[in-house]
């Protein structure tokens, strides 16, 4: 069987096919879940192959080379006759999932979500979910850093109607000629091709005095055989978004039949703002940025790598509270939930795709451009709509390599709104931003000086060599080309008493 050729190809540390890491798997997405009672979480405690209850979401060590988790579950009857999807938001090293004891799919990119239609695997009652993970796997061989598997973040079920939204593309620009202008454009994506049908939009305002006002109505009549809708809406005087003014408009979209009845309705939270390079400097809404950042790796002060979205929450407002406003993903796309958290909150986002390796072979490896491409495409996909992303990482690669250099024009091909950079790079083949790695403050400036005009410089990884955090802050400051920087390794206090004066 395809699934067998598949486990076997992953232990043995090859790459993969793509037969095999696409098998069933639907397209990555923004979190996209209908309004009402269409969501059932399958957190809890699973069964171990030893018998044993492990708690899901987990960090636990992988005690074999193929762990079995299992649980079983009952489908809420409003849920038959429409579709269900069951989503890993992130498990691994890898992950092979049945359900009813038929293969349901197959993921080796152990920081994203994978999911998959099971309706067709699905039984009246009870049903039975096992998650086969895998220590080691080709995936291991592009996450070097990352700590032990597990399932570390939630299992979900959710259901959909016949015909849905499967993504939308938000586009929120803003005029450079004034930059109080909107430019909203939606990309809709639908499941299947359709008969007919309409897809609406609403943009509401942010509440004033308890008056919510629509600012934009769109409409799209749907032709026979449409897989997508465009739709596209210029907004007068709007509030942008920024870290000091983190403004969210609400988003509504309808899906209609033929007949005029509603059969979805999605609700999402957006901002209006442009990146941009101006001058050689990295700047939001014409305004060159100050960026006060730290690396913020997923722990839980309860152990483990899934902290609970009251952390998260604390978290953020914590580092509100020290004067930072930019926060770097490092290694690996953070839990959805810290994407809105950071979208309501005002915190700018450096997103860093699931890609750490130190191997040179592998980065100019043509056989693994496409593993390394699947990565960078998932954190884009289910990413792209927040606006507290402003820049996308390629992640860790050993050099600038081929690999790298792909992953740069794929991204750009697929995303123009925002720079790109390759962490540890100031070779501008892969990087619209220079970002050197950790260095003293003499050569970090004297690195700043020697860089083309054009290229914003911006250190990912600043920790205390050679020099304190005053050193390289003050040396930041005098500097124009230095447009900030993402610590690691300090006190909160420390970075409260610096980013405070």
């Amino acid at each position: 069987m395809l699934m067998a050729w598949c486990t076997a190809a992953a232990a043995q540390l090859r790459p993969w096919d793509p037969a095999c890491y696409r098998l069933n798997q639907m397209q990555p997405h923004d979190r996209i879940v209908p309004e009402g009672d269409w969501e059932r979480s399958l957190d809890g405690m699973w069964i171990d192959g030893h018998g044993d209850t492990v708690p899901v979401p987990n960090a636990l060590p992988l005690r074999d080379s193929v762990t079995v988790l299992s649980r079983t579950f009952t489908l809420p009857g409003h849920w038959h006759g429409r579709r269900t999807v069951l989503k890993f938001a992130a498990a691994g090293p890898a992950l092979v999932v049945s359900v009813n004891g038929r293969e349901a799919g197959y993921t080796v990119d152990s920081k994203s979500p994978a999911e998959w239609d099971i309706t067709r695997l699905l039984r009246p009652g009870t049903n039975r979910l096992e998650a086969r993970l895998l220590r080691s796997c080709a995936g291991s061989r592009l996450e070097e850093e990352l700590p032990p598997g597990g399932i570390t973040r939630s299992v979900t079920l959710y259901s959909l109607p016949t015909t849905y939204i499967s993504d939308v593309k938000v586009t929120a620009d803003l005029d450079p000629a004034d930059y109080r202008t909107g430019r909203l454009d939606l990309l809709v994506d639908l499941s299947r091709e359709v008969q007919g049908g309409t897809v609406e939009a609403w943009l509401t305002a942010p509440c004033r005095e308890g008056r919510c006002d629509t600012v934009a109505h769109l409409r799209r009549r749907l032709a026979s055989g449409d897989w997508y809708a465009s739709l596209a809406a210029t907004v007068p005087d709007i509030r942008p978004w920024c870290d000091t003014a983190p403004t969210l408009y609400t988003l509504t979209l309808r899906l209609l039949d033929p007949a005029g009845r509603e059969t979805e309705r999605l609700v999402k939270r957006i901002g209006f703002r442009r990146v941009e390079v101006l001058q050689g400097l990295l700047c939001l809404n014409g305004k060159p940025l100050e960026l006060r950042g730290i690396n913020r790796p997923e722990r839980s002060a309860l152990g483990g790598q899934h902290p609970s979205h009251e952390e998260m929450r604390r978290v953020a407002t914590l580092l509100k509270g020290m004067g930072v406003n930019a926060v770097r993903t490092p290694c690996y796309p953070a839990d959805e939930y810290w994407y809105d958290l950071c979208d309501s909150l005002g915190l700018y986002l450096w997103d860093e795709a699931n890609i750490q390796t130190s191997d040179s072979a592998l980065t100019e490896s043509l056989e693994w451009v496409n593993p390394v491409l699947y990565r960078v495409y998932n954190m884009y996909r289910r990413d792209r709509n927040h606006p507290s992303v402003i820049v996308w990482s390629l992640g860790r690669f050993a050099h600038n390599g081929h690999c790298a250099r792909e992953a740069y024009r794929f991204l750009k091909g697929k995303d123009n709104t925002r720079p790109v950079v390759l962490p540890g790079v100031w070779n501008v083949r892969a990087t619209d931003l220079a970002s050197p790695p950790n260095l003293s403050p003499w050569l970090l400036t004297r690195l700043a000086d020697k860089l083309p005009a054009a290229t914003p410089c911006l250190p990912a990884d600043l920790t205390p060599l050679g020099g304190s955090l005053d050193d390289h802050w003050r040396a930041i400051l005098r500097h124009p080309r230095l447009q900030g920087a993402f610590f690691s390794g300090f006190e909160a206090g420390d970075l409260k008493a610096l980013f405070s004066k």
